[in-house]
């Protein structure tokens, strides 16, 4: 099991969160990931440092992503930041663009935080890499919730979800003269 806090945390120290943001910053491989995700149990830093916290879990979705969700599941308060990395990371993945879903579902009904445009951008890039047109609409529904629905940011990847959904209903009048 993957912890992020343990009951014989040391104090933490500024000099030890510098040499820990180095040790993640040098990560090469999935087993310095994993050293270094073993230092942050025995600190408090990575509670303490959502900066640190960020830090290993871009690298670890760059090796694994499930070994990023598991990273990601145990941090105790994410904030929005963390929640927009974990969103883009599965949405760029054509295997967990559900995931992507998921995680921002979390981020809008479980967190206490809101999403910002960038959650609604990597959420829209989830539904055009494979989940879909209804999907995207439903993003699109709470993005408008929100009052974003004309946020430069927001349109731009509502064009794309209007592209797909215009691919798919091409696509379908093609079976249909055939």
């Amino acid at each position: 099991m993957i912890r992020f806090c343990s009951t014989s945390a040391k104090p933490f120290h500024s000099d030890h969160y510098s040499r820990l943001v180095s040790l993640i910053d040098s990560c090469k491989s999935m087993q310095q990931i994993k050293q270094t995700h073993a230092q942050l149990i025995t600190t408090t830093a990575l509670i303490s440092h959502p900066v640190s916290a960020n830090k290993l879990l871009k690298l670890a979705a760059c090796a694994s992503l499930s070994y990023a969700h598991k990273l990601f599941d145990q941090i105790p308060q994410p904030d929005l930041f963390i929640y927009n990395t974990m969103i883009k990371a599965h949405s760029l993945s054509p295997h967990s663009c559900h995931n992507s879903l998921v995680v921002f579902h979390s981020l809008t009904q479980d967190s206490g935080l809101s999403p910002n445009r960038y959650s609604f951008v990597f959420a829209f890039s989830a539904c055009g890499n494979g989940l879909g047109v209804q999907e995207g609409e439903q993003v699109r529904s709470h993005a408008v919730k929100m009052g974003l629905e004309n946020n430069v940011f927001v349109v731009n990847a509502l064009i794309g979800i209007a592209g797909l959904e215009s691919k798919q209903n091409n696509d379908a009048s093609i079976l249909h003269l055939k």
